[in-house]
């Protein structure tokens, strides 16, 4: 009786005793000696992948079903401010407060040294129909200072808003 071989395509032969026995190892194997068609459907796992071995590259995108939307994204924060300086929603918001009149310090759980800020007067109860000016700046490694001026004549004045910062 002969012995069972497999025949790759760089005209290598191995027994298939040698595989099983375990003569046959990754380094004695050349690189590019395997291909998709010397292996079997199902045979290469995730549990079979090294971590950290794929890159994007080898990723066909049209294969991967839908990915699931990044809601509640780490780098997304956000803090709904009511006009006497307390917290209504946030998202990675701590603290609120209203240290002065149109002066807001909004703090949140990690360092947002390399974030963008953007605040908007607003509410979710109605129109606020005075102009104006707002300014959002970092305060320290972790704080958005929120400032309102009326834009007529530039006096410091309350209002609630919405505070997005973009890391």
């Amino acid at each position: 009786m002969s012995t069972p071989t497999v025949a790759y395509a760089s005209h290598l032969v191995v027994r298939t005793s040698d595989i099983v026995n375990g003569a046959v190892t990754s380094p004695k194997i050349r690189d590019g000696a395997v291909k998709t068609p010397d292996l079997g459907l199902g045979s290469v796992t995730s549990a079979k992948v090294k971590n950290n071995s794929l890159t994007g590259a080898d990723i066909k995108e049209g294969t991967l079903g839908p990915v699931p939307l990044a809601l509640r994204a780490g780098n997304v924060l956000f803090a709904a401010v009511n006009s006497d300086g307390g917290l209504v929603k946030n998202q990675g918001a701590t603290s609120s407060s209203r240290p002065a009149t149109g002066n807001y310090l909004v703090g949140f759980n990690r360092d947002i040294t390399n974030c963008v800020y953007i605040a908007t007067p607003g509410d979710d109860v109605g129109f606020l129909s005075i102009p104006v000016v707002t300014y959002a700046s970092r305060n320290g490694t972790n704080n958005v200072r929120v400032e309102f001026f009326r834009s007529s004549d530039n006096t410091a004045i309350n209002r609630p808003f919405y505070l997005g910062v973009f890391c």
